[in-house]
């Protein structure tokens, strides 16, 4: 564990421990305040914590085109299509965790999406057509798998299979280090003592600024920058 810690950087300890300060204070509320308050007030909507996710999610996005920019002559073609398809995607995400701005810009949602999105949001996370429901089967159930697989089985996959660590490099995808996942696990376990479905919001910053740092910081840092 020393070991570990040794490897944690500054930049590291100041999101890990603003992390953990979230979470602290969502148990502080839903425990002693009450889970309405924390529902109402620490969660909600247009908050600290899902503006902070977004922030997290959008600095991702372009640190992405920073790096094609930057570094895109170090690389082969693949490494800029995969890099750019990685700031497409969390941008895409900061977009939807705040509704493209539709709060704060005032537009109205089409009628033709306010028949199919359960919010009726600009959003495509709370589509549901039918019996399918995008947010519980993708962002929830399938988003799940993915964190789980990239956090504990990638990693290894990554320092022991050749052809995955050749197109993993390829492609400029980031891979954790092990204290980047322990942390995540040590954080997910702390939110699911939250008793409340909204408690995944602050799980949503909490991974969200666990990427932010993995980007800035991956395991395979010296061959994909």
């Amino acid at each position: 564990m020393t070991e570990i810690t040794r490897k944690i950087n500054k930049w590291e300890w100041i999101v890990f421990s603003l992390v953990l300060l979230s979470l602290l204070i969502g148990l502080y509320v839903v425990y002693g305040v009450g889970v309405k308050s924390f529902e109402e007030n620490y969660v909600v909507e247009d908050g600290l914590v899902e503006y902070g996710s977004a922030l997290f999610l959008l600095a991702i996005g372009i640190y992405c085109f920073y790096k094609t920019a930057n570094y895109r002559k170090r690389h082969p073609v693949w490494w800029l299509v995969g890099t750019i398809g990685l700031g497409l995607l969390f941008i895409f995400g900061a977009g939807e965790e705040v509704s493209w701005g539709q709060r704060l810009l005032g537009f109205e949602t089409p009628d033709a999406l306010k028949e199919i999105n359960r919010q009726d949001e600009v959003t495509l996370h709370n589509i549901r057509i039918g019996d399918f429901d995008v947010n519980k089967i993708i962002f929830s159930k399938l988003l799940t798998a993915i964190l789980i697989f990239y956090f504990t089985i990638y990693p290894l996959l990554y320092r022991g299979v050749a052809w995955i660590k050749k197109l993993t490099n390829a492609l400029g995808i980031p891979v954790p280090q092990w204290h980047h996942t322990i942390f995540f696990l040590i954080a997910t376990l702390i939110a699911l003592l939250i008793p409340s479905e909204k408690k995944w919001e602050l799980h949503e910053f909490v991974f969200s600024a666990i990427f932010f740092v993995i980007f800035l910081f991956p395991f395979n840092k010296s061959q994909i920058d």
